[in-house]
């Protein structure tokens, strides 16, 4: 009888991090941005899980990342997963929004434990609640990464740009623009998430809330 392999795997440490650390991350993925997300702050996580018998540790380093590729596509990694309930879409509507691309541009890569990072688990309807939060700051340092970018390639100061579905331009110069694939072509920056970024108005959303196809 052949022996069973996975009776050797070690499972002691079932929180263990992702294993890839941030230069490797550049290696598989490719040129572009990369933004890490951690919720490890989250008390009122933390709270809601005290009732349980368990009350797991959220990890040190980070529990997602979002990625503006070299061909200006987003792609978000999460170790939460879609059930129905909706996450798959109410995430990428809000990432869409605060990083003002179109909600077509982006990819949802939920529950991949090839390439997603370690996540506590999908339960207790937190998702949206308590991961749409730093999604969307996260989406914000990205776009803050991008005008800096942009800034500097079209030799514009920063209060004077804008951008949208994609796109930067100068406001009194609409033809003076580029793309975000065109920023992120043969960069290779990694930041974590360090919750000072400038958030965009809700009032200005024009994804979230508003009827979209799962």
């Amino acid at each position: 009888m052949k022996k069973d392999e996975y009776l050797d795997l070690d499972f002691s440490d079932i929180k263990a991090h992702f294993p890839l650390d941030r230069r490797e991350f550049i290696k598989l993925f490719g040129g572009g941005i990369v933004i890490l997300v951690s919720i490890r702050d989250a008390e009122a996580l933390l709270q809601e899980t005290r009732r349980r018998r368990f009350r797991p540790e959220l990890p040190e380093d980070f529990n997602a990342f979002l990625r503006i590729g070299e061909d200006g596509r987003v792609s978000c990694f999460t170790g939460k997963i879609e059930m129905g309930q909706g996450v798959i879409t109410s995430l990428a509507q809000m990432l869409a929004d605060e990083l003002e691309v179109s909600f077509s541009s982006v990819d949802m890569v939920m529950g991949d434990t090839d390439l997603c990072p370690w996540d506590m688990g999908t339960f207790g309807s937190m998702t949206t609640r308590f991961f749409g939060p730093p999604l969307r700051e996260a989406a914000a340092k990205a776009r803050a990464v991008l005008m800096e970018l942009a800034a500097e390639y079209l030799q514009t100061p920063l209060n004077k740009l804008k951008a949208k579905d994609g796109v930067i331009f100068d406001k009194t110069q609409s033809k003076n623009k580029v793309t975000y694939a065109q920023l992120t072509k043969g960069k290779k920056i990694a930041k974590k998430l360090n919750r000072k970024t400038t958030l965009e108005a809700v009032s200005e959303f024009t994804i979230v809330n508003k009827p979209t196809s799962r």
